[in-house]
């Protein structure tokens, strides 16, 4: 068995190849010469540059192209193919410069490199044995349609564990109402004076699993426990509102892009009830003590913010390495073989593990994905040339975005070249007369008496905001929502622009909602003084600062490296 070398190695491996597998006879030393130029000639036809030891084929440009044009909505001409072909010779140099450092094959490179070997093979895996069955219905679609143009307005008691979410549960099924359970689960004013009400949302503004059970209810009907990426919520809808006249034309325009949406869906969906089919298959089994002497060393752990390196926790005690964490049908694994499963994980996976349950399931989780990866292994999906060109792929980007974050930490904006810009761009930093606001915003027409009783009554604004207010964003920051110039303000900038310091109006109806507006504060007409203008000034001429930067690199690898290039090859190339 022969193994497969790269593109920029096949002229030379022909002829051994051949010699090897052909009888060898007058007739095939005739043909080989022959042989082996028509298949040169072939690989040849499909190159468009060699740079160094790497190379652009036909099949690379028509990809990159078409992902492109479509992105950007651009024409099929000759420019904008140079262009893009241009764009793509400079990476292969950044790339070729990235390897000549030593990006791939230090500490970091390997890391990413064995970190998205693992990513990609269960990919794969995924897409053979959950992803390959999903279908879109057109029903699904229909129904997404109606949901993307219904908001939905519910309350939620959140929980941890599923045992407390069936205690609160059931202690609601008793009598007990939402508003006195979420004065005792929670802390944020918004929520625990609300009865646990999250507002109005839409599709894809909250967790999956939430918004599913939340369009499904009845209005009033309280669900089971939701597993949530959070924990558990038990969800009451109290209002769907749906937008009038929703029509057959307008579904059929927007009907590519819903499919592309509701199939990521579903493949998150799928994998995630993958990964729960195969712990009950797997007989995932916990040593609850271990967990949780794991969890404490978890909490000890310093995160680590560089994404190359190792992220998974050392134990403080050596004794725990060699205890039992988790048994399953794949063994009985300690603490420290459990590490070395879990060596690849994230700092965001980690930092997601806030309780026990939290932690059995990521356990359970890496114990699925070992079993996964061995599947993968054993039906040879890691020796697949898909499989293959998808690394090569990731681990060029993974290079490139290095080589070009190593090449701009360097980049520093001389401070003379930023006063310089200041002094000649002065009309660019005088600001319009604003004024900076705060706001309470309510969903219920009926709780509009109860506020302005409160605010004349002198309660503060920022505590209303925060236990009312239905923008639970502005909430969070004692409803302020910043600073506005009279054209920001629309059809409401008259009223609002005559506000002195620290007075309030409202209601002001936006769309279906009631507001309340108070005024923190006013600038006047005013040019901005270079250090206010400073950051915003970097912003500016940081993307010109980078590309010069890169340029320069350009031109030295340019001279350095051996580029052949094909361009006549551009135009005839078919994009589809």
């Amino acid at each position: 068995m022969h193994q497969k070398r790269s593109s920029s190695h096949h002229c030379f491996s022909t002829r051994a190849i051949l010699y090897k597998t052909w009888p060898i006879c007058r007739l095939c030393i005739f043909l080989l010469p022959i042989l082996t130029l028509m298949h040169c000639q072939k690989k040849q036809e499909s190159i468009l540059a060699i740079i160094g030891d790497r190379a652009i084929t036909v099949s690379d440009f028509q990809s990159r192209y078409q992902e492109i044009k479509n992105k950007m909505n651009l024409p099929d001409n000759g420019q904008v193919r140079s262009q893009t072909f241009q764009n793509m010779i400079d990476e292969e140099l950044m790339i070729e410069e990235a390897i000549q450092r030593g990006f791939d094959a230090d500490s970091t490179g390997k890391y990413e490199k064995e970190r998205l070997k693992i990513q990609s093979l269960l990919d794969a895996y995924l897409k053979q044995v959950v992803i390959k069955d999903i279908r879109i219905e057109e029903d699904e679609l229909k129904t997404l349609y109606v949901r993307l143009n219904t908001r939905v307005k519910a309350r939620h008691l959140y929980a941890e564990s599923r045992e407390q979410a069936d205690s609160i549960r059931a202690e609601l099924m008793q009598g007990k109402s939402f508003e006195e359970l979420a004065s005792d689960i929670y802390k944020d004013p918004q929520l625990r004076d609300t009865g646990g009400n999250v507002g109005y949302f839409t599709v894809d503004e909250m967790d999956p699993y939430f918004e599913e059970a939340a369009y499904t209810l009845g209005i009033g009907e309280i669900s089971k426990p939701v597993r949530t990426a959070q924990g558990y919520s038990i969800i009451q809808v109290q209002k769907h509102v749906t937008k009038p006249l929703l029509t057959e034309s307008e579904y059929v325009k927007h009907r590519a892009n819903l499919e592309e949406y509701w199939r990521m869906r579903k493949i998150k969906t799928a994998s995630r009830d993958y990964v729960d089919s195969m712990r009950k298959a797997l007989d995932v089994l916990f040593n609850d003590e271990v967990v949780s002497a794991v969890l404490e060393s978890l909490s000890k752990r310093t995160p680590v913010l560089n994404p190359g390196e190792d992220a998974t926790p050392t134990p403080q005690n050596n004794e725990l390495n060699d205890k039992v964490l988790v048994y399953s049908n794949l063994g009985d694994w300690t603490v420290e073989k459990f590490l070395s499963f879990a060596k690849y994980s994230s700092e965001e996976q980690l930092q997601w593990i806030g309780n026990q349950e939290n932690l059995e399931d990521f356990i359970a989780g890496i114990v699925v994905r070992a079993h996964s990866l061995a599947k993968a292994e054993a039906i040879d999906l890691h020796r697949s040339e898909s499989f293959q060109n998808h690394m090569r792929q990731k681990m060029d980007d993974f290079l490139l975005t290095r080589m070009e974050a190593s090449l701009f930490d360097d980049v520093t904006i001389p401070e003379d070249t930023l006063r310089a810009y200041y002094h000649n761009h002065q009309q660019q930093f005088i600001r319009p007369p604003s004024v900076r606001l705060a706001e309470i915003v309510l969903d219920d027409e009926s709780m509009i008496p109860t506020i302005r009783k409160k605010l004349n009554e002198n309660v503060p604004f920022a505590k209303l905001a925060k236990a009312y207010s239905v923008n639970r964003r502005s909430a969070e920051r004692d409803g302020e929502i910043g600073s506005f110039a009279y054209q920001d303000l629309g059809p409401h900038a008259e009223r609002i622009f005559q506000l002195k310091q620290g007075k309030w109006k409202g209601p002001i109806k936006v769309n279906d909602q009631f507001a309340f507006i108070k005024c923190l504060g006013k600038q006047f007409h005013r040019t901005i003084s270079f250090e206010e203008a400073r950051s915003e000034i970097v912003a500016i001429l940081n993307s010109a600062w980078k590309s010069k930067a890169k340029n320069v690199l350009l031109t030295t690898l340019r001279e350095k490296v051996k580029i052949v290039t094909y361009p006549e090859k551009l135009k005839s190339i078919q994009i589809i």
